[in-house]
């Protein structure tokens, strides 16, 4: 009874087996399709996003670049007939054979205030076969004689735009009178600023002498305006030179036709009345008178044209008839 079994006393514990659990491949023997499902849709909308986007660049391309995005038709506005074709002949050719969406504006804007008629312009795409272009154009101020005998149109900032004949104005209607003593060439911003002061004192000119119910403005030729200091006008007939100084002009352009209109009425009476000192050889040869200056308020001064004879002089330059032919 004292002994005890040994195998009753010793146990042995074996350790209990791990259970593993089944990878997504092993699980019934066959891939994980709701696995790949999600990861389908998970990618599935950018790849179709790209994919969308690559066929709209493709089918972009090959639309805009049909004839369908050719220029045909050049828009304008704002501007004269004349004006308008020279327009329309720089845009097609700055263009040239580009398509439209290609067409740089800001180059053909560029190009476009290059024209000197164009005092600002605007152009625009109109798609798909148009370019619309919108313009301010310069109008014509002031008409100047250069020292070439050239005569062109000015306009309120002093750029030259072309000829007369061809610009600003009317059939059948009469030039104002023209300008002279502008910059010419290349001008400097003095210059420029010089020419500026003489179209405003063109213009002021221009709106005195049209007033009253005879137009002084009607009987001018010429504006002399190289020293503003010192204007001279010329009338048109008889062809006297007027000196106005720099001030006053309608008052001393009056005071002056009404000198002229005494001398050849022969009123010595109204010339008596402004001082005129030897006035009786302008009474004798109206012709001889060149310039009547009222620059110094009431002393007027006339000067006489050294090339015109005197009338007397005239007469003794006659030739005698020949000796032997008597009536």
């Amino acid at each position: 009874m004292g002994k005890t079994n040994s195998r009753i006393g010793k146990q042995t514990v074996s350790p209990r087996a791990r259970r593993l659990k089944p990878s997504r491949r092993s699980r019934g023997g066959s891939f994980d399709i709701r696995a790949i499902l999600v990861a389908a849709i998970r990618y599935w909308k950018p790849a179709a996003v790209v994919c969308s986007l690559i066929i709209l660049a493709v089918g972009f391309n090959r639309v805009t670049a049909s004839p369908l995005f050719s220029l045909r038709r050049v828009e304008i506005k704002g501007a004269a007939a004349g004006l308008g074709s020279e327009i329309e002949r720089s845009v097609r050719q700055t263009i040239g054979g580009a398509r439209l969406l290609d067409v740089d504006l800001a180059a053909v804007r560029q190009k476009l205030e290059s024209i000197p008629r164009i005092k600002t312009v605007w152009v625009m795409r109109s798609l798909p076969d148009t370019i619309r272009v919108e313009v301010v154009e310069r109008q014509p101020a002031v008409p100047v004689l250069r020292q070439n005998g050239n005569l062109v149109w000015l306009d309120s900032d002093g750029v030259e735009l072309g000829d007369p004949s061809t610009i600003g104005a009317d059939p059948g209607t009469a030039l104002p009178p023209i300008a002279r003593g502008f910059a010419e060439g290349n001008r400097t911003p003095a210059a420029v600023a010089d020419d500026k002061d003489r179209i405003a004192l063109y213009k002021k000119m221009q709106q005195e002498f049209s007033q009253g119910p005879t137009p002084i403005w009607d009987r001018i030729e010429e504006i002399d305006l190289m020293f503003i200091k010192d204007v001279r006008v010329r009338l048109i007939k008889p062809s006297v030179l007027i000196q106005l100084g720099g001030s006053d002009f309608q008052n001393r352009a009056e005071t002056a036709l009404k000198i002229l209109d005494a001398i050849q009425r022969r009123n010595l009476e109204m010339l008596s009345r402004y001082s005129v000192k030897n006035v009786q050889q302008f009474i004798d040869n109206p012709e001889s008178l060149s310039t009547i200056d009222t620059s110094r308020g009431n002393s007027i001064v006339l000067i006489p044209n050294r090339e015109a004879p005197k009338r007397s002089e005239a007469q003794e330059a006659k030739p005698a008839k020949p000796a032997g032919k008597t009536k």
